[in-house]
């Protein structure tokens, strides 16, 4: 509104005096006082019409036939809005925030500010969607049919989504229950990761067989129970103590031990880590060097103080299952290999000798099928 005059009053409050000014979307005028103007004057409208909303906040990827909520900050020049949706959406609004049901497939939500003058321009938010049947999640093969767990804390259940990948899923739902139809549930429970704590779940017990599933969730979609998995859970050593572990015969009295030999301790259920001594002496009294590892085979090479060549060596473990660790097992011999060629130590080797025509001598030649290469 353009105006020249000494002062107005509006019927919502505002006024003015002695300006020349430009005001938009005030109350009807209901009082000019004119002063000493002895002219004509002139009240003229000039109406606009609302800004475009700033953005619409919301999902931008949603599950079909999921319910949905957007909306835009509210313009107070703003007496109602529209909203257009997606093909097979549905939903309507005359207010600044739409509650739809997602259709079957994706595209833009807009809506436009109105007032009496007239329209805003659109803001437009793109929005993709997921199929409906989600694909099945199952339990990682290294955890699916495995019955020596334990419940301590930092063993896990982990899966993994068959998705794809442009896709994610929001959280994961796990069962457990004491038999395969899923009509004994022990526990249930969501995780926003692939893994789960087996303490997160609660009342699971100590020397028990379980069934466990999983599934994905996007939103508040669901797909379908995955595999039905069996796991079980060791004894509890704090109760039934821990077997004392040994090398398996396929280490024990190994000769020619490299830096690459792996050796092999006896399966023990449960276990959660073990522990090689090195002695060099059969009375066991003095320890060159120890190591926990967390799986049952230790590579040589791995040791933080390395072995030296052409040494006997007696080996002990104790195995350890969570906050429980057993005695010392019995020791078995081995020996570091003696043989060196080009710096790198020889194994599964063969000698031969054969005379020499020219002098008479016996020469002798060292075979490696590996070329000097340890295993």
């Amino acid at each position: 509104m353009f105006l020249l005059f000494p002062s107005l009053t509006f019927e919502n409050g505002n006024s003015f005096t002695n300006n020349s000014l430009i005001a938009t979307n005030f109350d009807k005028i209901s009082n000019i006082d004119a002063g000493n103007y002895s002219g004509n004057f002139i009240i003229a409208s000039i109406c606009t019409v609302p800004d475009m909303p700033i953005s619409i906040i919301g999902n931008s990827l949603v599950a079909q036939g999921s319910t949905q909520t957007y909306s835009v900050a509210h313009d107070p020049g703003a007496t109602d809005y529209t909203w257009t949706l997606p093909p097979t959406w549905t939903g309507t609004s005359t207010t600044n925030s739409i509650i739809v049901t997602v259709g079957t497939g994706g595209g833009d939500v807009e809506v436009t500010a109105n007032n009496l003058y007239g329209s805003s321009s659109a803001s437009i938010k793109n929005v993709n969607v997921l199929p409906f049947i989600l694909p099945q999640t199952k339990l990682r093969d290294n955890d699916c049919g495995r019955i020596d767990y334990i419940l301590f804390p930092f063993r896990q259940l982990n899966t993994y989504a068959v998705i794809e990948d442009v896709f994610t899923a929001t959280t994961y739902e796990f069962e457990i229950s004491t038999n395969n139809a899923f009509t004994g549930i022990v526990a249930s429970r969501n995780s926003k990761s692939r893994s789960i704590l087996f303490t997160d779940f609660g009342g699971l017990n100590w020397n028990t067989q379980y069934f466990v599933h999983a599934r994905a969730w996007v939103g508040l979609d669901a797909g379908p129970w995955g595999q039905v998995c069996q796991i079980g859970f060791v004894q509890n050593p704090s109760i039934s103590g821990v077997p004392s572990p040994f090398l398996d015969p396929h280490s024990c009295d190994r000769q020619n031990v490299t830096t690459s030999t792996g050796l092999l301790a006896v399966y023990i259920p449960g276990v959660t880590s073990y522990t090689f001594k090195f002695y060099t002496d059969a009375g066991l009294t003095t320890l060159f060097t120890s190591q926990a590892n967390r799986a049952r085979v230790l590579t040589v090479g791995n040791l933080i103080t390395p072995l030296n060549p052409c040494t006997d060596y007696w080996v002990t473990l104790v195995a350890t299952k969570g906050f429980v660790s057993s005695t010392e097992g019995p020791a078995c011999p081995i020996k570091t290999t003696c043989i060196i060629r080009g710096g790198q130590e020889l194994v599964d080797f063969t000698v031969n000798t054969y005379p020499n025509p020219s002098n008479g001598a016996f020469n002798v030649t060292v075979n490696s099928p590996d070329n000097g290469k340890p295993n």
